[in-house]
């Protein structure tokens, strides 16, 4: 995809640099079309995991699960490690967001995760458990909040959307 960037790139800053051009709608517009892009994208990702691992996911875990506050997405890969990205920053970064990714064992219905300090960049350890039933995965941290702004937290029950 090196070409079609590069021209999208070369392209908008041309038009930018255009007498006449109103820089900041073209701006606006350049992140809306950005944030279409990048949805589709995330999309067709989640789409081709799931063909992926469909011989072997016999619970469909890899997926994308959802609360009120974020998206959990999980991935299944055969050595039976489940790799787990969960985001509460769905629309403008905040101050009051959190993003955690890790992959760990599948123990049945089961994850653990320890972050050691240097995974982290902070003393201490954060540990998340992830407990899995039916088409729902709760989510609990413990002293996490290094991966979180402000009164952000990724902790609770995200539902398989």
């Amino acid at each position: 995809m090196g070409w079609i960037d590069q021209t999208m790139a070369d392209l908008y800053k041309a038009v930018r640099a255009a007498p006449g051009a109103d820089a900041a709608t073209l701006e606006s517009s350049q992140r809306a079309w950005l944030a279409k892009r990048d949805h589709c994208l995330i999309d067709s990702y989640r789409g081709r995991y799931a063909e992926l691992s469909s011989a072997y996911d016999q619970k469909h875990l890899t997926g994308t699960y959802g609360n009120a506050r974020g998206v959990l997405d999980s991935v299944l890969f055969p050595d039976g490690n489940l790799l787990v990205n969960i985001s509460t920053d769905v629309g403008a970064p905040s101050y009051d967001s959190c993003s955690v990714t890790f992959r760990a064992p599948l123990e049945g219905e089961a994850v653990q995760h320890v972050f050691t300090p240097e995974e982290i960049g902070a003393d201490g350890q954060c540990t998340v458990d992830l407990k899995i039933t039916g088409s729902q995965i709760d989510v609990t941290p413990k002293d996490c909040r290094v991966f979180c702004g402000n009164s952000a937290s990724f902790d609770g029950a995200y539902k398989k959307q």
